[in-house]
């Protein structure tokens, strides 16, 4: 997970570098090599790391993150063609896409643990937070 996290961070350093450094490249340049795999291929690791960290902890899979990988990996040569900004937002959108369905998916599991943490039993009194 680390190494995906630093590749990541290199590769957002060279996207950047291609925004801001106007004499060599233009806001329309495409990313390719290193400033295009890193940041997809440093998320891809992380996510890969994460279901396999899942697997080993809890024996439990992770479909939504494994698809998500897939799909990176697949549109990095699509990514190769766009402008350095807008391949940086195809990263996003397929990150945020990602959280809104693992929000939507673990919806239920999530309130069910909610419930269970704050269910208090019969007979005892719940503490009132402190005013101030």
């Amino acid at each position: 997970m680390a190494a995906g996290i630093v590749l990541l961070s290199l590769g957002l350093k060279k996207v950047l570098g291609y925004v801001v450094d106007t004499e060599e490249h233009t806001l329309s340049d495409a990313l390719y090599g290193v400033p295009l795999v890193a940041p997809y291929g440093g998320v891809a690791m992380f996510l890969l790391a994460n279901v396999a960290f899942k697997w080993r902890a809890l024996r439990s899979f992770s479909p939504l993150r494994l698809g998500t990988v897939v799909l990176l990996v697949v549109a990095m040569p699509l990514a190769a063609g766009l402008p350095a900004l807008v391949s940086l937002l195809v990263l996003a959108v397929v990150l945020v896409v990602l959280v809104v369905a693992e929000t939507r998916h673990y919806a239920e599991t999530r309130g069910r643990s909610r419930r269970t943490l704050h269910r208090v039993p019969s007979g005892v009194r719940r503490a009132r937070p402190p005013t101030r």
